[in-house]
């Protein structure tokens, strides 16, 4: 949110996001492109953040990108799980990421906070 108390949004090749807080965590994400996507828990305290996929089927991308934009881990999902994904993170330094999530040429980006 703005100062104001409204969303931020930008659109980006003819697609509209919007982001709107998380109010578990305080941490921003938006709608997705690609399909929905959950990241839990967020923030990561343990090094392992589960992806649950809401409609997604077939193999999917996933990189994560530190605040410079630097790819810090990839990995293909070939199974896309409903009730969740683990993914161990614990080699990432704390702070806050981009998870990118490619599938059939879309890409939906969220972000991620990993703590200690």
């Amino acid at each position: 949110m703005n100062g104001d108390g409204t969303n931020d949004s930008f659109t980006s090749s003819g697609a509209v996001y919007i982001f709107v807080p998380d109010n578990s965590t305080g941490v921003m994400d938006h709608v997705h492109d690609a399909g929905s996507f959950i990241l839990f828990p967020n923030p990561v305290v343990n090094g392992v953040v589960s992806i649950a996929f809401a409609d997604l089927q077939g193999p999917v991308r996933m990189e994560v990108h530190d605040a410079s934009g630097r790819m810090v881990y990839n990995q293909r999902i070939a199974t896309p799980s409903l009730q969740g994904t683990p993914v161990d993170l614990s080699a990432l330094a704390p702070g806050g990421y981009a998870v990118t999530i490619t599938s059939a040429g879309h890409t939906s980006t969220a972000r991620l906070i990993v703590s200690r």
